[in-house]
């Protein structure tokens, strides 16, 4: 069953033709399971070739909830403390929107890649700030009470330290600010495209 999701979500199966797709998969997943019948051609056990998350943008589409389900499955722990997600959740731009931000008119701006699951109170103590004031002022600080560790905290959002380094130097006052962006966006891919093949690997 997992298989089947995965590989609808990220192949987008029922995008169209949902009915008649959705009857014809009921009928080969089922026979499937037990033991009646091959895996589905359909399940090709891979990333689909191409894939471009830096341009899913649309909060109601599969893709977007199946990398939001990915992140929520690999913990999106508090990014202040460090210590399990509460049941409030939001989300929320990792590099804050704003009018006075560089890369606020970004076309990745929106992507999923700079989105993530947060608690209220540490969405409303980011807020607008840039990711490297709030990695050094909220961030830093708040793992040193805890003792938790930042790497790990980062890493339940999908987040490797390649991203997270970028994430810690997002200023917008840095002359290199929007590259600083594409870089975080670009090295955010690598790890959600890395967590969705193993998902597809079955």
């Amino acid at each position: 069953m997992d298989c089947w999701y995965w590989h609808s979500v990220f192949y987008e199966r029922y995008e169209k033709s949902v009915d008649t797709t959705a009857m014809a998969d009921f009928r080969a997943v089922t026979s499937w399971i037990l033991g009646r019948g091959g895996k589905p051609s359909w399940l090709p056990g891979s990333v689909p070739p191409g894939m471009d998350l830096k341009t899913v943008v649309d909060r109601k589409s599969a893709l977007y909830s199946g990398v939001l389900n990915l992140i929520a499955l690999a913990g999106a722990r508090n990014l202040v403390y460090g210590s399990p997600r509460g049941s409030s959740l939001q989300i929320d731009h990792l590099f804050p929107k704003g009018r006075s931000k560089p890369w606020a008119t970004h076309p990745w701006m929106e992507s999923v890649l700079n989105a993530t699951l947060l608690d209220e109170s540490t969405n409303k103590a980011k807020g607008k700030k840039d990711p490297s004031d709030f990695y050094h002022a909220d961030v830093l600080p708040g793992h040193g009470k805890t003792g938790a560790s930042v790497r790990d905290t980062f890493g339940s959002h999908l987040i490797s330290p390649a991203a997270e380094s970028s994430f810690a130097h997002g200023s917008s006052g840095a002359p290199n600010s929007v590259a600083i962006f594409e870089d975080f966006i670009r090295e955010r891919e690598k790890d959600v495209l890395a967590e969705i093949a193993k998902k597809l690997s079955c």
